[in-house]
C-alpha cells in the first residue's frame, strides 16, 4: 500500500470514529423535547387523578355524612302526610285523579315531602357543588398550565417569560387562554353543567313521591271506589276546601278504619324510606362520579392535543 493509500485510509478512520462519537454524545433535538414533552404531560396526568380521587372522596364524605339527615327527614314526612287530614286529602285526589285522568295525588305528595327535604337537599346540593367547582377549577389550571409549560419549552420561546392572566372559570376563559398561548386551534368542548340540585330532587323527592303515591293507591282502594261514585265529588270543577274533604272522606271510614290505616301507611312509608335512600345514594354517587369523569375525559383530550400541537411546533 502506498503512502497517500495509507493517509487516506486513516483520514477515513479518524472521520468515521468521529461521527461514531458524536451520534453517542449527542441526542437528537426532537428526540430531547419528546422527552421534555412526556415528562409534562405524565406531570400534568399525575395532578389528573389526584384531583379526581380528592373530588370522589369529597364526595363519598358529603353523602355519608348527609344522608342520615335526608332518613330523619324523611320519617318525619312519612308521619305528616300519613295525618288523617292527609289521608283524607289523599283518597279525594286519587278520587278526583281517577275522575279527571289528572295527577294531583303525586303532585301534594310531593308538594308535602319537599317540604320536609328541601332544607337538607339544599345543603347537600351547594356542599357537592362545592367539591365539583373546585375539581373543575383544577383541571382548567393542569390543562392551561401544561400548555403554558409546553409553550415556555418551545426553542422560539427561549429567553422569554410566558405569564397568563385569567381566572379560569369558564370555558371561554380557557379557550382565551389557549388562544394566547398560539394554540387558537385546541379549544375545550363544550359542557353541560350538572344541575346538582335538579339530580338530588330527581333521585330523592320523585322517587319517594312515586313510591308513596303507589301505597295510596293500594292501600286506599275501598275508601277511593267508594268516593269516585260520590256526586259531590264527580261534580267537582276543582280542588275543595279541606273541611269539605274532610267532612265528605271522613263518612267513608269507621274510626277502626282510620285509625289502622293511617297508621299502616305511615309504618309502610317510612319503611319505604329505609329501603329507597341507600339505593338513592348509589345512584346519586353514580352520576356524580360519571360528570366528574366526563370532565377528566374532556381534559384528558384537550391536553394531548396539546402534546401533539408541541411536538409538531418543535419539529418546525
Amino acid at each position: 500500500m502506498t503512502w497517500n493509500n495509507k493517509a487516506l485510509l486513516a483520514v477515513a478512520i479518524v472521520i468515521i470514529i468521529a461521527i461514531a462519537y458524536f451520534k453517542t454524545c449527542e441526542t437528537p433535538v426532537t428526540d430531547k423535547f419528546s422527552h421534555m414533552i412526556q415528562f409534562s404531560v405524565d406531570a400534568a396526568n399525575a395532578k389528573n387523578q389526584k384531583a379526581v380521587a380528592l373530588c370522589e372522596a369529597d364526595i363519598n364524605a358529603i353523602l355519608s355524612q348527609q344522608f342520615p339527615e335526608l332518613n330523619r327527614r324523611g320519617q318525619l314526612a312519612a308521619k305528616d302526610i300519613a295525618s288523617y287530614a292527609s289521608c283524607c286529602k289523599i283518597i279525594y285526589s286519587l278520587a278526583r285523579d281517577k275522575i279527571t285522568s289528572s295527577n294531583t295525588t303525586a303532585e301534594y305528595v310531593a308538594v308535602r315531602m319537599h317540604s320536609h327535604m328541601e332544607q337538607p337537599i339544599k345543603k347537600m346540593s351547594g356542599d357537592l357543588e362545592t367539591a365539583i367547582s373546585r375539581f373543575d377549577l383544577s383541571m382548567k389550571e393542569s390543562t392551561v398550565g401544561l400548555a403554558r409549560e409546553l409553550a415556555q419549552m418551545n426553542p422560539r420561546n427561549k429567553g422569554k417569560t410566558i405569564s397568563l392572566h385569567t381566572s379560569m372559570k369558564s370555558s371561554d376563559d380557557i379557550n382565551k387562554a389557549l388562544n394566547n398561548l398560539g394554540l387558537g386551534g385546541v379549544t375545550i368542548g363544550i359542557s353541560i353543567p350538572l344541575d346538582v340540585w335538579a339530580v338530588l330532587s330527581a333521585n330523592i323527592v320523585k322517587s319517594i313521591t312515586m313510591k308513596v303515591t303507589a301505597t295510596a293507591a293500594r292501600m286506599f282502594a275501598r275508601p277511593v271506589a267508594v268516593a269516585v261514585a260520590m256526586p259531590a265529588i264527580a261534580a267537582a270543577d276543582g280542588p275543595l276546601p279541606i273541611g269539605d274533604i274532610l267532612a265528605i272522606i271522613g263518612g267513608l271510614w269507621t274510626t277502626y278504619d282510620i285509625y289502622s290505616t293511617q297508621k299502616q301507611f305511615e309504618d309502610e312509608m317510612k319503611k319505604s324510606v329505609d329501603n329507597l335512600l341507600p339505593d338513592l345514594q348509589r345512584n346519586i354517587h353514580k352520576q356524580l362520579r360519571d360528570h366528574i369523569h366526563s370532565i377528566l375525559k374532556e381534559h384528558q383530550r384537550l391536553q394531548d392535543e396539546i402534546r401533539q400541537h408541541s411536538i409538531q411546533e418543535y419539529a418546525k
